[in-house]
């Protein structure tokens, strides 16, 4: 999960610099004119609502972004699936996060960014 959170934060911060002129809401055509996100759902599948719940306190925690909960006020859509599962095997659990988003703008309805990421830890129990 680690891995889609700095794809997706490092890809929306860097066409957003903090010293950028606001744009109305919902004038977005371009990734970098995305002021505003809405995050929805990530799916049922188990850990999505983690995986959301982490990205959405990522965005906010960055500053450079506002997350709003609705997508009447948000410049861009972000959608995603994402699961969280885990593998016993020989004494050793492996926690395995897949993710896969789009981000999509509420003016145009056009894909502005899409990425998928996987990440794996084993640990001993």
């Amino acid at each position: 999960m680690p891995i889609l959170i700095i794809l997706l934060a490092g890809v929306l911060l860097a066409q957003n610099p903090s010293n950028a002129a606001p744009l109305p809401a919902s004038t977005a055509r371009r990734l970098r004119d995305v002021r505003t996100v809405y995050v929805e759902s990530f799916g049922l599948g188990q850990g999505a609502d983690l995986i959301r719940a982490t990205v959405i306190t990522n965005l906010v925690k960055s500053g450079r972004l506002e997350v709003v909960m609705s997508p009447e006020k948000a410049d861009a859509i972000l959608l995603g699936a994402g699961q969280l599962s885990e593998e016993y095997r020989e004494g050793r659990t492996r926690d395995h996060a897949n993710t896969a988003v789009r981000l999509i703008s509420t003016v145009s309805q056009k894909i502005l960014w899409a990425d998928e990421a996987s990440d794996a830890v084993v640990t001993l129990r």
